[in-house]
Order: structure tokens, then C-alpha cells, then sequence
């Protein structure tokens, strides 16, 4: 027989999370067109962004391997609150409030989000290829 007939016994690392022991979902570069801006070439048409959004949870002590997806969260939430909770007709001024409204929809989507950070490029400043943009982070309350 080989080791390949008896493998050896699957042996779990001893419990070792803690208090300060999170999950950090994260959903990066989605390309948006958002009515924002401060400048009259601006204010009349949307302009793209490239959003990225990651939010903390607490997690449990361990993720067995038949763990629910109760005691995470669906990563596309974070997707749904950058592309379905923007309203289309509104303009925002300053992209700052763009993330907010991004952070507030998480925030407000489960009690368990302890952080969120949103990160903001705005694709029609880039002269060479570079990111100009901003992150907001923002803790709960």
C-alpha cells in the first residue's frame, strides 16, 4: 500500500482566533459612470469611476469546511452597494460623498460591518495612466 491508499488524518492547527480577528471582504475596480464633479464639464454627464470597497466583519474562531455563508458575508453585497445603490439622476459634488454613500449602504446592510474603506478614481483625470483619486475609511459609530 502506499501513502496514497491510507493518507494521513487531516490534524486542524489548534484554535487560535481572537477578539481582534476579522474578514476583510473586499470587490476591487469597478468601472462606474457617476454624476460627480465641480467644474461645468462635469456637471452635466457622468463621468467613470474605479471604485474598489472593502468591508471588516469579526470572524468566528474557525471556518470549518462546511462553514454557512451566515458566518461570513456575500462579498457581493459590496458589488451591489456600489453599482445598484448609487442613484443614476443625482450628482455628487465631490467624490468624497460618493464613499460615503457607498459606506452608509454597507454600513446600513449589516450590523456586522465594523470598517469600510472606499477607494475612488476618477478615470477621466488620468493624463499618463496614473490613479488620482481618494479613500475614505470610515469605522462604525
Amino acid at each position: 500500500m502506499t501513502a496514497i491508499d491510507h493518507p494521513k488524518p487531516l490534524i486542524l492547527a489548534p484554535e487560535i482566533g481572537g477578539a481582534g480577528d476579522f474578514v476583510r471582504l473586499e470587490v476591487s475596480d469597478l468601472v462606474i459612470n457617476v454624476l460627480t464633479g465641480i467644474y461645468s464639464e462635469e456637471t452635466h454627464m457622468p463621468q467613470p469611476l474605479r471604485i474598489s470597497v472593502t468591508a471588516d466583519i469579526p470572524a468566528p474562531r474557525r471556518f470549518a469546511h462546511d462553514t454557512p455563508l451566515s458566518a461570513s458575508k456575500n462579498y457581493l453585497d459590496l458589488r451591489r452597494a456600489v453599482e445598484e445603490a448609487l442613484p443614476a439622476e443625482l450628482h455628487f459634488t465631490l467624490v468624497e460623498a460618493v464613499a460615503d454613500h457607498i459606506a452608509d449602504t454597507i454600513f446600513g446592510g449589516d450590523p456586522r460591518v465594523t470598517r469600510v474603506e472606499v477607494k475612488i478614481v476618477k478615470l477621466a483625470l488620468s493624463q499618463a495612466g496614473e490613479s488620482i483619486g481618494m479613500t475614505l475609511v470610515r469605522e462604525r459609530r
